[in-house]
């Protein structure tokens, strides 16, 4: 997560926010894996289904214009 923030969002390529999001998404799911009191509730959820779409279109267009 750190060097998604140093090499992606102190850039520009990615803002805070989506770095945030990105952050909050993998804490989830090392609790989802590692914490079995952990419950990933779908007031938890819903809400970040949309900005986690979103976020994953920007990473493909990032790379697809890498390539080209």
């Amino acid at each position: 997560m750190a060097l998604f923030g140093e090499h992606y969002v102190k850039t520009g390529i990615f803002t805070k926010k989506e770095g945030s999001l990105l952050s909050e998404l993998v804490i989830m799911r090392d609790n989802a894996d590692y914490n079995c009191f952990y419950e990933a509730t779908e007031e938890k959820l819903v809400p970040l289904i949309d900005p986690t779409r979103q976020f994953i279109e920007k990473v493909k267009r990032y790379i697809s214009d890498k390539q080209n």
